[in-house]
Parts: structure tokens; sequence; C-alpha cells
């Protein structure tokens, strides 16, 4: 994406910095990891003698990879943008998996397959979007097509659990069932009587 936008050396040192190391936070906390991946930041920064000016815009970036933060200008709409590009890629759901067992792990959250199915959607749908014309060109397309292979998956299965309940009711509340099952038990087992007495009456004439 920097080289799309002509970034130069500058920003693109401390958009690439900031991208190397705005997750360094998880070696400590899960919690306001990104505090931690800006210390890190700059404590290594600050050991290399580097202007703390850069380190205050490595800092800046990293903060810009929040959740619900809202991008303040091309270089922090970047990051965002790069931080989420595997929303549009072909292994989504697989990424996605390694997040609900990382989250599990971590015990910070667990999740039925429909629960994690739903909140993917309701991410992908309402909570994210692209934001640099290059993300959008390149990038939302796969993504749409990765919402819509996880709402068919969810349509397929209300139609199968739908099914499934239908088929237990009418199962449950046919008083029909039980009797229709004699009926059949004592038909096979009048035929297999009958069949017994031909024999019978074959051999004594015969």
């Amino acid at each position: 994406i920097a080289e799309h936008y002509g970034l130069d050396g500058a920003k693109r040192e401390g958009l690439m910095l900031a991208a190397w190391f705005h997750d360094t936070g998880y070696t400590e906390s899960t919690e306001k990891h990104e505090e931690h991946s800006c210390r890190i930041a700059r404590d290594y920064l600050e050991s290399t003698s580097a202007p703390a000016s850069l380190a205050d815009q490595v800092c800046t970036l990293i903060r810009a990879t929040e959740r619900y933060h809202q991008p303040q200008g091309l270089l922090e709409e970047i990051i965002r943008d790069a931080d989420s590009s595997h929303f549009a890629s072909a292994s989504y759901r697989e990424t996605a998996e390694l997040l609900r067992e990382e989250l599990a792990l971590l015990g910070i959250a667990t999740y039925t397959n429909s629960e994690w199915r739903d909140t993917n959607i309701k991410v992908l749908r309402t909570e994210h979007r692209y934001y640099t014309d290059y993300a959008r060109t390149h990038w939302q397309e796969g993504k749409d097509n990765n919402v819509r292979k996880l709402v068919r998956d969810r349509e397929k299965r209300q139609k199968m659990a739908k099914k499934e309940k239908l088929k237990a009711k009418y199962k449950n509340e046919s008083p029909e069932v039980e009797a229709q099952t004699m009926y059949r038990v004592a038909m096979r087992k009048h035929l297999k009587l009958s069949d017994i007495a031909d024999t019978k009456a074959n051999i004594l004439l015969s």
C-alpha cells in the first residue's frame, strides 16, 4: 500500500516500524496490548538513538490499530487496512479458526460453531470497513466473498435444523406413527407365518 501511494522515506519508515511492532505487546498482556507494543517500540527506538519524533509517530500508528479507532490521515488508514487484509484472503476461515482457538486457550472467550460464525458475520458486515482506495479496489471483493460464504453456511445450517425440528415434531405429535409401526410388524409376522404354513402344506402334499 505504501508503494501504491508513493510514501516518502520518513513516512514509510514509521509505517513499517509500526507494522512490525504493533502486536508485540501480546507478549506481555492481551489487555491494552497496543500500549505495551508502543512501549516496546519506544524502548527499542531509544536504544538505537532514533529521533523522538519517529517514536511518537510509530506509537500513534500502533494505537491506530485499536479495534474501534477511527483513523486520522492516510498513514493510519493504511496500517488499519493492512492489519485487516486477511479478511479478504482465501484462507480467512482457517485464520479465523486459529483466532477462536487462541481466544479459548487464553481464557478470553469460548464460542460454539454457530456463535463464532455469527460473530464473524457481524464483524465483517457492521464493524469493519476498508479505508484506502487501494484496499477497496484489491480486497473488498474478497472480503465480500467471505461474508457470502459465511451467510450461505448459516442459511444451510438453519434449514437443516428446521428440517430436523419438523421431523422430530411430526414423529412426536403424530398419533398414527405407533399404530403404523404395530401394523407393519403384525403384517410381517402374518406373512411369515403364512409362508411357513404354505411350506408345510407343500411338504405334506409331496
